[in-house]
C-alpha cells in the first residue's frame, strides 16, 4: 500500500493497476529485502489459485451445432457454429429442429437436445483439482451431462425444482420448465435436493428418478415402471438414449436396457468417489465358528468265532397198516 501511495502522485495516477503492482514489487525487492519471503509466499498463492472467468469470457467451445443454435450475452445475440467460443453467463438456446454440444475447458461435455435452454453461470477451475466452481442453470429441455476432469463436488447443475451434484458421472435430465425433471443415471452417482433441502442420491444406473412439482421425490425405478412416464414421450425425455450425442457415440446401455431396467452387470460403471470422499464399509458380524476336525469312529473288533452246528438225527420211516395202499414188505 506504502509502494503504491508513493507511486501515485500527481502526474502517475494513470498507470494501470499491473504497472502499479510491478513497481511495487520492484521496489519491495530493492529496498526491503526482509519482505522479500513475503512476496514470494503471495507470489505462490496467486499462481496456485483457481483460475477464475469474468463475465463474457471464454470457458469452452461448441463442438457441434446442428441447424439452428445461439448465445446471448449482454442482450447480444449471436448464431453459434461449430468451434465456436461459449462464455460464462452466456444463455445458449437450441432451436426445435436442432442439437448442440459443448465441451468446457476441464472437458466436461454438455449436449442439448431439440428445444433445450441453459446458462453457463459460472466456471472457476483449478487444474490441481481441489478448488472450484462449474454451475450450470438448465432451464428447459434435454440433456446429457459428461463431468470432466476436474474436482466432481465442485460440480453444480441447477433446475427450477432441483439441484443436482455428481460423482465421476455420465447422467440424462429432462427439464420440464417449472413443473418437474427426469434424471436417468448411466454411470456413477448424484445427489438430488429440491428446493426445499431435501435430498435423495441416485446410484444405480439405468433407473430414472422423477422430481415433480413442489419437489416430491418418489422413489427411482425403471423407466416402464414408473407412473409418470406415459405423460412424456421417451424420445422426448433423454433424445441421447434414442441418438447419442458425437462426444459419446457408444452408450453403455441401449434403450430396452433402460426402458426395462435391466443394465447387464459387466457394463455397470462403480461411482468415482474422490479421496476420502468414499464411504465406510459397514461391517457385517459373522458369528466365529470353532474350527472342527472330522475323526473317523474307531469300531470295536468283535471276536471271531466258529458257529456251532448241533448234532440232530433224523429218523424217516416207511410203512404202515389200513387199507389205503399200505402194507408190509414180505
Amino acid at each position: 500500500m506504502v509502494c503504491m501511495l508513493k507511486n501515485c502522485g500527481q502526474r502517475n495516477c494513470a498507470v494501470t493497476q499491473a504497472a502499479l503492482a510491478s513497481r511495487c514489487l520492484s521496489h519491495i525487492v530493492t529496498h526491503m529485502p526482509y519482505l522479500r519471503p513475503l512476496v514470494c509466499t503471495l507470489l505462490a498463492a496467486a499462481l496456485a489459485a483457481p483460475a477464475a472467468a469474468d463475465p463474457g469470457d471464454a470457458i469452452g467451445a461448441a463442438v457441434t451445432i446442428v441447424n439452428h443454435v445461439t448465445g446471448e450475452y449482454n442482450r447480444s445475440l449471436r448464431n453459434l457454429e461449430t468451434g465456436d467460443d461459449v462464455r460464462q453467463e452466456e444463455i445458449i438456446a437450441v432451436a426445435d429442429d436442432s442439437l448442440g454440444e459443448l465441451m468446457l475447458r476441464d472437458e466436461t461435455k454438455v449436449a442439448l437436445g431439440p428445444g433445450a435452454r441453459l446458462t453457463l453461470d459460472r466456471f472457476i477451475y483449478d487444474p490441481n483439482k481441489t478448488t472450484g466452481s462449474i454451475v450450470l442453470n438448465l432451464v428447459k429441455g434435454g440433456f446429457r451431462f459428461i463431468t470432466g476432469i476436474a474436482a466432481k463436488p465442485i460440480y453444480s447443475i441447477r433446475t427450477p425444482v432441483a439441484s443436482i451434484t455428481v460423482r465421476g458421472t455420465v447422467f440424462d435430465v429432462l427439464v420440464e420448465g417449472d413443473d418437474a425433471i427426469w434424471i436417468l443415471l448411466h454411470e456413477g452417482a448424484v445427489t438430488v435436493c429440491n428446493n426445499a433441502g431435501k435430498c435423495r442420491e441416485l446410484n444405480d444406473p439405468c433407473r430414472v428418478m422423477r422430481i415433480g412439482p413442489g419437489g416430491a421425490m418418489p422413489d427411482p425405478g425403471t423407466w416402464n415402471a414408473l407412473p409418470y412416464a406415459r405423460s412424456v414421450s421417451f424420445d422426448t425425455a433423454f433424445p441421447f438414449v434414442v441418438k447419442p450425442p458425437g462426444f459419446d457415440p457408444k452408450p453403455i446401455f441401449s434403450r430396452e436396457d433402460i426402458e426395462l431396467g435391466r443394465c447387464p452387470e459387466p457394463k455397470v460403471r462403480k461411482v468415482d468417489y474422490e479421496p476420502g470422499e468414499k464411504p465406510e464399509k459397514q461391517k457385517i458380524y459373522t458369528p466365529h465358528r470353532s474350527q472342527q476336525t472330522y475323526v473317523q469312529p474307531r469300531y470295536r473288533r468283535r471276536p471271531q468265532y466258529t458257529p456251532v452246528v448241533p448234532n440232530i438225527t433224523i429218523g424217516i420211516g416207511i410203512g404202515g397198516g389200513g387199507h389205503h395202499g399200505g402194507g408190509h414188505y414180505r
